[in-house]
């Protein structure tokens, strides 16, 4: 009973210092809870599976005074809540121009990225690449030009650009076309150098309409036999991550501009969990 004991507390304790390195450790310094709030947002993709309950986490969280939607519609459900202000731009692939002007009066401070395709398996490459990678590149684009110093970007576990095409899994989220585009769109927004960019890259995504069933079902049930970068996290758990992300600041020397990744099971250990 003794060992059983003595073994539990060192798990535990063990589980604390890689929970606090994930907290206190970033590509360029080092991390600490942010004081700079509240703080004005602009979102993409706040209508979608994770941005929805990103929006919804933000409108209640006081450390959020303004929430600016970009949305291909107006949102009925929006109105009427004082901190939520609508842009709508039918064409999403005029974000740039129609965003800039409303950005440049220098009131946001932070930005949050959830666009994504939610079937991608049904898309072109060519349209896959419209929505995952250029019309996220353009907003991003508009929001480092506007002076916006926290940047959020949800990708995906296993990005990477040098990821390949292949016939059997074609634009599939998790298939290697997908995987590059979400590397290629990291990328894009590393080389803008915002001062502090937080990069969210989950696993399977519960709570998820765009997510197979069996996948929803399995994935909890196995998740001990996953690899920690691929492991699942509930929709609303990482729209409430990515809305905490900024509240992660982090220290760099001189002007070098501070990357934060959470991958995976990493998402969950940094910010926890409610469902």
């Amino acid at each position: 009973m003794k060992f059983l004991r003595n073994f539990c507390a060192f798990a535990f304790f063990v589980g604390v210092l890689q929970v606090l390195e994930l907290c206190a450790t970033t590509e360029n310094g080092k991390c600490y809870q942010a004081n700079q709030f509240p703080m004005r947002a602009v979102v993409l993709g706040g209508s979608g599976q994770v941005g929805g309950p990103m929006v919804q986490s933000m409108i209640n969280d006081e450390s959020y005074s303004e929430i600016l939607m970009v949305n291909r519609r107006h949102l009925v459900q929006y109105e009427g809540i004082d901190k939520v202000k609508q842009l709508v731009i039918s064409d999403l692939t005029n974000v740039y121009s129609e965003l800039l002007p409303l950005l440049q009066n220098g009131k946001y401070q932070a930005a949050f990225m959830a666009l994504g395709a939610g079937k991608a398996r049904l898309l072109t490459p060519e349209e896959l690449t419209r929505v995952d990678l250029d019309i996220p590149t353009a907003f991003a684009r508009a929001c480092k030009e506007a002076g916006i110093s926290h940047f959020s970007l949800l990708t995906s576990a296993g990005a990477d650009h040098t990821q390949e095409y292949s016939r059997w899994t074609g634009t599939g989220g998790g298939g290697g076309f997908y995987l590059q585009i979400k590397g290629r769109l990291e990328n894009a927004v590393k080389d803008m150098k915002f001062p502090f960019l937080h990069i969210l890259r989950p696993g399977a995504i519960l709570g998820n309409d765009n997510t197979p069933g069996f996948v929803q079902w399995l994935a909890p049930k196995i998740g001990f036999l996953v690899p920690n970068n691929w492991r699942e996290i509930h929709s609303v758990d990482l729209g409430r991550a990515m809305k905490d992300a900024p509240k992660i600041q982090c220290a760099a020397e001189g002007d070098v501009p501070v990357i934060n990744t959470w991958e995976g099971l990493e998402i969950t250990e940094v910010f926890g969990n409610t469902q």
